[in-house]
């Protein structure tokens, strides 16, 4: 729910008369007093409609209404309506909303209106029934905004729509499925059979028509980016979408989803939203409901007019909402909220892979919040390792090279203290294994020019960071080290009159670290950089091309092959270093952490963690968390393996 304020505001308090009772509503009638001429373009809509409220029990007007979809916004009220003969203001979008619903509905649930926003204890109850409000309506009416053209064109852009989409289904089937629900292709299908379209070939027509335009405006409206909208949808047993006098039911909709894909349009935020709302209808979450730190991270993307509503938005459809008897309550802060539903997560998962979302490029974002706290208004400062090393194609590897799961901790029991005096502090149990020493910013093998003296001064820069900072040569010390790479030829070799096994293990030490674990290779392969590629792209991505399959299209040469799997590992050491720098620590270990880490900050194996973690210590002994970090040869359990052997106790990390 928005602010008060946001979207209408009532000027007479007397409107609203406490509910009877927890499952009691208000459902707005609509009462049109003249109707407005269709073809008149400059009519006044607001000289023609007013409204009335009643009150109803939920069960009994189970089927008797529909409920609004739309975006709040944070446009000012400025539109006046009649509601119970008394004036109140609401946004134009608002306005525009209602006086097009009087053609589908005469009796309609609208959050704004129906709910005594000035009442916090009421909203609270009001939103909780939130889910059983748009499951009990009869439909679901989605307010997308205005129309896509004069009022002229309605009943051709309409057409052209449907046509467009039943091309589509005639022959993009398999594209259909990632948005589109059983019934979805149920209706789908009796389209395609009125609608068939003179061409088969018709929905193959390239961006830039006037059809693709038309579906990438519409699929560019607001409402695609509210958290709210996830939810209204998901539940709803019917959906119609309303874009000023046009509407389209949602099966036609999902199918525009699929075209702007397959069109590579750019209305990315409204195809992640369809296609998370098809999961929960008709996919795995349907059977079982995810957990909130699912929805969370799945709905990051989108914004809601109180940040609050980022977790009360999700209640109705995660796992144990119901049980989650604190919420919603506004009259908690943000703050409290935000870490109430973070500690809940750990209590109920058991782990503490909820703070792999704690993501931030400055120690003074989200000032706000406790730091253990994710911040869900914000996009993601970097990529996500606490949420483990898994592959989305286990079957499509060998077992060998299957990456594991990251268990720096060894599946460790979460050891989460009881709540303190403050619900804005949490206090875990861990193992300090190191401090930062040093930090380096550059030393990233994607930012490599082609020039084979910046290979050499790169090279050079390395191996004294390493040398300096690791006992990665202490180790592994059987012969020197030519650190020159010369033309295309990376990792750097030894003198060849040397043994090589210096340069192989200390550069996969380093290319492990920075690929945050996705290259497991041996010695062996590090004399064939084409090896080295393949097998660094294959355990990471299991999924990737198998040598099977260059075997039967031999125009994928060996050459190919090689440049993609060495841009595949250049993205992703791109993407893992995004806001994250190279470290060591005071016992020469090497790692990667967030690029606000500092020297002296500790890092730690926390109990219930899948990975290390850097926390700050601040005034009175408590800490403040960096965030999580990979550390070579750890990740597995090494370190606490050994650890554990030497009978380490653990200690109290109080973290605000």
């Amino acid at each position: 729910m928005a602010t008060p304020e946001s979207t209408s505001t009532n000027l007479n308090s007397s409107l609203y008369s406490p509910l009877p009772s927890p499952r009691h509503i208000r459902i707005l009638e609509i009462i049109p007093l003249d109707e407005p001429d269709e073809t008149d373009e400059t009519d006044e809509i607001e000289s023609w409609i007013h409204c009335k409220l009643h009150v109803r029990s939920l069960d009994e007007a189970h089927g008797t209404y529909d409920a609004l979809s739309y975006a709040w916004g944070s446009e000012v009220p400025t539109v006046s309506v009649m509601v119970n003969d008394q004036t109140i203001l609401m946004t134009t979008n608002l306005s525009d909303a209602l006086h097009n619903m009087v053609r589908f509905t005469r009796f309609v649930w609208v959050d704004s209106i129906c709910i005594n926003q000035s009442n916090v204890s009421e909203r609270g109850h009001q939103v909780r029934l939130m889910k059983d409000i748009y499951q009990c309506a009869r439909q679901v009416l989605v307010w997308l905004g205005g129309a896509l053209g004069s009022r002229s064109m309605i009943e051709l852009q309409e057409t052209v729509l449907r046509q467009y989409v039943a091309a589509w289904y005639l022959g993009g089937k398999a594209w259909l499925h990632r948005f589109a629900c059983d019934s979805d292709m149920d209706e789908l299908r009796d389209n395609a059979t009125i609608h068939r379209p003179r061409h088969k070939h018709a929905a193959t027509m390239v961006a830039g028509t006037n059809e693709a335009r038309l579906v990438e405006e519409l699929l560019s409206r607001t409402w695609f980016t509210r958290t709210w909208v996830v939810q209204e949808v998901a539940v709803a047993r019917q959906v119609t979408v309303v874009f000023g006098y046009q509407s389209l039911p949602w099966s036609i909709f999902v199918g525009l989803c699929s075209l702007a894909e397959r069109r590579k349009m750019t209305a990315v935020p409204a195809l992640k939203m369809v296609a998370l709302v098809k999961i929960i209808r008709d996919g795995e979450m349907a059977r079982t409901p995810p957990p909130l730190s699912t929805l969370l991270f799945r709905t990051w993307f989108l914004n809601a007019s109180d940040p609050r509503d980022k977790v009360f938005s999700l209640l109705g459809i995660c796992l144990g909402g119901n049980d989650m008897t604190q919420f919603p309550d506004y009259g908690m802060s943000l703050a409290t909220v935000y870490a109430e539903a973070t500690r809940l997560i750990m209590e109920d998962s058991g782990s503490l892979e909820i703070l792999a979302y704690v993501s931030r490029v400055k120690e003074t974002q989200s000032a706000d919040l406790p730091s253990w706290v994710p911040d869900w208004r914000a996009t993601p400062a970097h990529a996500i390792l606490g949420r483990g090393h898994r592959s989305t194609d286990m079957a499509a590897a060998p077992a060998e090279e299957t990456p594991r799961p990251f268990d720096a901790t060894l599946s460790t029991v979460l050891r989460l203290r009881p709540r303190g005096a403050t619900p804005l502090s949490i206090t875990l149990q861990g193992l300090v294994v190191g401090r930062i020493t040093a930090l380096d910013r550059t030393l990233w093998i994607d930012r490599l020019g082609p020039e084979r003296e910046e290979r050499q001064t790169f090279g050079s820069r390395l191996k004294d960071f390493l040398v300096g900072n690791t006992e990665l040569f202490e180790q592994h010390h059987e012969a020197p080290v030519v650190w020159s790479a010369g033309d295309d030829e990376f990792p750097p070799r030894t003198d060849p009159s040397g043994d090589s096994s210096i340069g192989c293990v200390v550069f996969m030490a380093y290319m492990k670290t920075i690929l945050a674990g996705g290259c497991f290779v041996d010695r062996q392969y590090v004399q064939n950089e084409k090896s080295l590629l393949w097998q660094g792209v294959r355990r990471f991505w299991p999924s990737y091309r198998s040598r099977a399959y260059f075997a039967r299209h031999p125009y994928m040469s060996a050459e190919y092959e090689y440049r993609r799997e060495r841009h595949l590992m250049m993205v992703h050491a791109k993407h893992t270093r995004q806001n994250r720098v190279l470290f060591t620590t005071d016992r020469h270990d090497l790692g990667i952490c967030p690029s606000w880490a500092r020297v002296g900050d500790a890092v730690c194996l926390l109990s219930g963690g899948k990975v290390p973690y850097v926390l700050r210590e601040t005034a009175g002994g408590k800490h403040r968390l960096v965030g999580e970090c990979y550390l070579h040869e750890a990740m597995q359990g090494e370190l606490m393996g050994r650890l554990n052997s030497a009978g380490r106790e653990y200690v109290d990390f109080e973290i605000v």
